[in-house]
């Protein structure tokens, strides 16, 4: 039951973090026109993608691991 609330909670969290700060981004970057702006969000989409990459390989295996030897 805790992995599927946690899991849930990651989902619900991740969808509104991106759909807000998507719009930041679009706001703040650059004006429409500049052709800059797409590359702007490749390299935001790439950050967000590595950094869910590196917690869940290394934070959230980590923690794991410390739990089940803990229990």
């Amino acid at each position: 039951m805790a992995l599927l609330l946690g899991m849930g909670a990651f989902i619900v969290g991740n969808g509104y973090f991106k759909a807000n700060i998507s719009s930041i981004v679009g706001n703040t970057l650059r004006r429409l026109a500049d052709p800059r702006r797409d590359a702007g969000f490749t390299i935001f989409y790439i950050g967000i993608n590595i950094g869910a990459l590196l917690a869940t390989t290394l934070v959230c295996a980590d923690v794991g691991e410390h739990v089940w030897v803990l229990t």
